[in-house]
Parts: structure tokens; C-alpha cells; sequence
């Protein structure tokens, strides 16, 4: 930004010293000097445009991996609890109500399946059920946590959204599969050591 700035302040110089020297027919000269000024500065406002798009894609980027924090779990009576927090995306409309408020989108606890909670695009979590679609998988078709919470990831997926999520279920087996660069995470079990992840080929469990 700072470059297109300068670029842009030397140009002018440039053209003024130039329409000075040739002086000899100041009107010619000031109309070609402005409309050389004017096709630079579209090249200069166009590269300004993308230098910004691509700032602000960066912000979103970086907002989203973090903006997020859920957490699950499971106490010594086998209840499963969760819960959800985001700071939503930016630019969102005033209003907006994200997955994260909405039970059976971006949060779901039941003692008899599991607690899962969701990260990533909420609108299409939302129209997913994530999380109630989760606790279906395990409940009514019999499947293990992970394989749920994949096919779950999977119909987001399909509606043009990412995300990830982490779940326990009823037997204290953990998951968190995510689809995106990468998903901070960490889980913690009675008498045993902090265990915490990033990447998709990091296993909590290990």
C-alpha cells in the first residue's frame, strides 16, 4: 500500500515537471498530461482495490480460525455436556444469528448419543442441522462418532460451507474432524496429560 502511495506521488511530480518544460503550448499539454494522469491512477485505484480485497481476506482468514471456541464434555456420571462461543464473521449483518446460538446447528448435548460442538461457515451449519444431524447418525443409523461427524461435515460440504467440530459421545471416545487448513484443539482425561493438536494429521488419541 505504502509502494502505490509513493508510485503515485513521483508520477505527479513527474507530469508536473514535465508540463512545465513544455510550456509552449500549456492547454495541449495540461489536457495530455491529465488524461495520462487519469490512466495511471486507474491502474494505481485498481491495484489499490486488490491490495485491500486481499487484506481483508487475510483479516477474515485469520478471524475465522480463531473466532470460535467450543467445548464438550463428559463427567464421571457419563453426562455429556456442550458448549459454544463465537465472535461471528466479519462484516456480518447487524442481527445476524449464527450456528453457535442454535441448538441442533452449531451445538447439541444428549446423554444418550453425544456433545458435539461446530466451527465454520454457520449459515450453512444452520441448514444442515450439524449437530442434531451428529446425534441422528449415532442414535438412528449406528454409527461411530467420527464416521458421524464426518458425513455430517460432508452435507455441509455439499451446500458450499467448511467448518469442523469436536464430540464426545456416551463411551468417552472423542472427534474432531475438520475440513479446513487447520483446527486448534485440545482434550483432557482424568489422570492424564494435556494432549493438543492443529493439523489434520494429528491425533489427540495418540
Amino acid at each position: 500500500m505504502q509502494q502505490l502511495m509513493q508510485r503515485l506521488n513521483d508520477l505527479i511530480k513527474a507530469k508536473a515537471h514535465h508540463a512545465i518544460d513544455q510550456m509552449e503550448e500549456p492547454e495541449r499539454m495540461l489536457k495530455q498530461y491529465l488524461r495520462e494522469l487519469d490512466q495511471e491512477m486507474r491502474g494505481i485505484r485498481l491495484q489499490l482495490a486488490r491490495a485491500v480485497a486481499r487484506r481483508a481476506r487475510e483479516a477474515q482468514e485469520a478471524r475465522d480460525a480463531g473466532a470460535t471456541v467450543g467445548a464438550v464434555a463428559r463427567d464421571a456420571r457419563g453426562h455429556l455436556a456442550a458448549a459454544t462461543s463465537t465472535g461471528g464473521m466479519t462484516a456480518k449483518h447487524p442481527g445476524r444469528v449464527s450456528d453457535s446460538a442454535l441448538v441442533g446447528s452449531g451445538t447439541w448435548a444428549d446423554d444418550e448419543t453425544c456433545a458435539i460442538s461446530g466451527t465454520g461457515h454457520g449459515e450453512l451449519f444452520i441448514r444442515a442441522a450439524f449437530a442434531h444431524e451428529v446425534h441422528a447418525l449415532l442414535r438412528y443409523a449406528g454409527l461411530d462418532l467420527e464416521t458421524a461427524c464426518r458425513r455430517a461435515l460432508a452435507q455441509v460440504a455439499s451446500l458450499g460451507g467448511e467448518g469442523g467440530c469436536i464430540a464426545v459421545d456416551r463411551e468417552g471416545r472423542v472427534a474432531s474432524p475438520f475440513d479446513t487448513p487447520g483446527m486448534p484443539r485440545g482434550l483432557v482425561r482424568a489422570g492424564a496429560p494435556l494432549r493438543v493438536a492443529l493439523a489434520s494429521d494429528e491425533d489427540l488419541e495418540a
